[in-house]
């Protein structure tokens, strides 16, 4: 459900930036893949998304219906801001609803959670910490782990910038400034990495 959310409201954002550009019935593409791990190993559910920038709409080439695409401007800053926010809020509405998080956005131990961390509280601890960025064990338990260079920020109450069309907020981020020149013979030596990156295919 987290997942339609994600790409639901990408393509809505295509979908309305070709309507407005005059373009009829446009639809999207995209290709996801969903990683589990951070680039320091760590327990970080997110998706790797690679979307067409632009739309396709139907056209009549000599009686024969096919499809043609079209190029849009490209993405702002503001615009990844407002996806961000998007996204975050129906998110977080869905997990309150489901009783992953309580009224003040906290999480709670959700009843119907796996056996496997009801029966092995060290696991649940280690996962959990693992995913907000903290120390599971130890004297040190539950402060920060301590990161060099720059990473992603939690509990923002409005969206911090951290960098070209990247935006964080609440444990969210939204990256959206990498992309691939769509010339063919210079998409034949990029397709080499982008998918390789995509999947993480090195880790």
């Amino acid at each position: 459900k987290v997942y339609r959310i994600i790409i639901k409201e990408i393509h809505s954002y295509y979908k309305t930036k070709a309507v407005a550009a005059g373009i009829k019935d446009p639809k999207s593409g995209a290709i996801s893949f969903t990683q589990l791990a951070g680039s320091a190993l760590n327990l970080n559910p997110h998706l790797h998304i690679l979307f067409c920038d632009g739309v396709f709409s139907g056209v009549n080439q000599n009686g024969v219906e096919t499809f043609r695409f079209r190029n849009l401007e490209a993405i702002t800053d503001k615009e990844v801001e407002k996806l961000l926010l998007d996204i975050s809020s129906k998110v977080l509405k869905l997990l309150k609803k489901h009783g992953y998080l309580n009224h003040e956005g906290e999480m709670v131990n959700h009843p119907l959670s796996d056996s496997l961390f009801r029966d092995h509280e060290s696991l649940a601890m280690a996962t959990s910490s693992s995913i907000v960025g903290t120390i599971a064990f130890g004297p040190n338990a539950g402060q920060k782990v301590t990161r060099i260079g720059s990473g992603f920020g939690y509990y923002e109450e409005i969206p911090l910038a951290k960098g070209h069309r990247c935006f964080s907020i609440n444990g969210f981020s939204l990256h959206a400034n990498t992309s691939t020149n769509t010339c063919y013979g210079e998409w034949q030596q990029e397709n080499k990495i982008l998918p390789k990156s995509l999947t993480r295919d090195d880790i």
